[in-house]
C-alpha cells in the first residue's frame, strides 16, 4: 500500500446495487435474503458427509467463536482445530466457516422436524 492510497474511497460498484450507501433497496434486501437461503437449503445434504470431528469443530467453532478457544476446549492444538473446520467447509461447499455453522444449524433443524 502506498502511502497515498490510505483512506482512499474504494471504487467499484456497491456491494448491493440499488440502495443508499451501499445498503439493498427494501425489495431487493428480501431477494438476496431469499437467494442466501436457497444456497444454504439447496446443500442440506451435504451434512451428512462430515465426519465426527468435523461436525463438533463446527459446533464448538459457533459457541467458541475462535479455533484458539475450541483448542482449549478440546486439549487439542489450533492447527487441528482449522484443519477439522477446513475440511467440513471443503465439504459443505461453504466460503465462511459462518456460513458452515449456520447450514449445519439447519441441517440439524431438519432432521429434528423430520424425526417429530
Amino acid at each position: 500500500m502506498h502511502d497515498g492510497d490510505r483512506g482512499a474511497a474504494p471504487t467499484g460498484d456497491p456491494p448491493f446495487p440499488g440502495g443508499a450507501g451501499g445498503a439493498p433497496a427494501t425489495g431487493e434486501s428480501a431477494s438476496l435474503v431469499q437467494a442466501a437461503r436457497d444456497r444454504l437449503l439447496s446443500r442440506l445434504h451435504l451434512a451428512h458427509l462430515l465426519t465426527p470431528m468435523e461436525r463438533q469443530t463446527l459446533e464448538d467453532y459457533a459457541a467458541l467463536h475462535s479455533a484458539a478457544a475450541v483448542a482449549e476446549a478440546r486439549v487439542c492444538s489450533v492447527r487441528t482445530v482449522q484443519k477439522h473446520r477446513e475440511n467440513a467447509r471443503r465439504k459443505l461447499q461453504c466460503h465462511t466457516t459462518q456460513e458452515a455453522c449456520q447450514l449445519l444449524a439447519l441441517s440439524d433443524a431438519e432432521e429434528i422436524r423430520n424425526i417429530a
